[in-house]
């Protein structure tokens, strides 16, 4: 078994009642199987008023206004404090530790919905990166037989080269999304044409850029390139999606006026070089979501949902600065990262979506030629 694992990841550390949002509001708790039949044999004192805060036909915690019955007035979690950490069913002990899963592979980072993962990578001094190991482990074959290693290989390595266009110091970030948007709308294109081997003459031709050896090329604009008008469309999307924060709506009406009636604000919002935090939630995003395409092989949507996130991040960023005039801009930026990837993430339907949005988006793509 391989293990890829965020360098924070076994850093991390609960701030419990201190955090500013808490996990067990805002979105359904499920629980698991084990974990149910668990409460359901619990017969201490504790256990009676634990059995009444789950809806058992739905295996989740029952809540109200909006807060899992669970968490007190303290914001701390009842059951912790009768039962101790082992109580916990299995999404609420791993939280936000978040694990994708390959066969023989298994891929480890925090989830940026935590508003403590968010600060986390939003204050980093250094590069996001991932350690490796491996073990003798393997999968249960038979448990993976329609999992496509030609797919997953060719995206590990997309991947791969998008951690080195990051990297990159001569290029803006504008370039490096562009980059990476048209490098994953050709292996979508290859992959839908039934042309799967095309796809690793496409990952060497980008790899070669990065070599020196198509300087002027990699110099160059790009085929596509979002302009004011498309940014201003794209962002209604968001108001399509489920609502999970009663306040949403404000936060992107707020943004609206802030940066998107501005094509001056917006480009210098969306542009801003080569910023460490920004590029550190574009790396999080690539790592956490690109891969997964082995399953539904949306490439280009996926690559194009962890750039169009982190420009929103970044817009609805700027609006909390401005919303208090003398904010520091990484808390700002923080609290943007965690609100937004909470409506997203933590809804199947957002995320579904916002890839079929994307999807569709890729028409429009008109991939570079050789």
């Amino acid at each position: 078994m391989v293990y890829r694992e965020e360098d924070d990841f076994r850093n991390f550390r609960c701030i419990a009642g201190a955090c500013p949002e808490s996990c067990c509001e805002g979105w359904q708790i499920v629980i698991d199987e084990d974990s149910l039949k668990r409460y359901q044999g619990d017969k201490t004192p504790f256990g009676k008023r634990l059995a009444g805060s789950i809806d058992w036909q739905e295996g989740t915690f029952k809540q109200q206004d909006r807060r899992c019955l669970m968490l007190n007035d303290r914001n701390l979690c009842d059951l912790v404090i009768a039962e101790g950490e082992g109580s916990l069913c299995r999404t609420c002990h791993l939280f936000p530790r978040h694990m994708e899963e390959y066969e023989d592979v298994r891929e480890y980072t925090l989830d940026l919905s935590c508003p403590e993962a968010a600060k986390s990578i939003v204050e980093r001094t250094t590069s996001f990166s991932m350690t490796e190991r491996e073990d003798q482990t393997e999968d249960d074959p038979s448990e993976y037989e329609d999992f496509d290693f030609l797919l997953y290989d060719r995206l590990c390595a997309a991947r791969d080269i998008f951690m080195t266009i990051l990297d990159r110091k001569d290029l803006t970030l504008r370039q490096k999304s562009d980059r990476i948007l048209d490098l994953a709308a050709r292996l979508d294109q290859c992959y839908q044409d039934d042309r799967i081997f095309d796809m690793d003459g496409e990952l060497d031709r980008e790899a070669g850029r990065d070599k020196g050896e198509g300087a002027r090329e990699a110099a160059a604009p790009f085929v596509h390139e979002e302009t004011f008008d498309d940014a201003q469309k794209e962002f209604k999307v968001l108001y399509q999606l489920e609502k999970l924060h009663p306040d949403w709506d404000r936060v992107l009406d707020r943004t609206q006026k802030d940066v998107l009636s501005d094509r001056k604000v917006w480009q210098s919002v969306t542009c801003p070089g080569n910023d460490l935090p920004a590029l550190n939630i574009l790396c999080s995003l690539l790592y956490t979501y690109f891969c997964g395409a082995v399953y539904d092989a949306e490439i280009f949507a996926r690559a194009a949902f962890c750039v169009q996130s982190l420009r929103w991040v970044l817009m609805i960023g700027y609006s909390f600065q401005k919303e208090e005039a003398d904010a520091d801009p990484r808390k700002a930026l923080t609290r943007a990262l965690y609100q937004y990837c909470r409506e997203v993430e933590h809804s199947d339907n957002n995320l579904d979506t916002l890839f079929n949005f994307f999807d569709k988006q890729e028409e429009g793509w008109e991939v570079s030629g050789d």
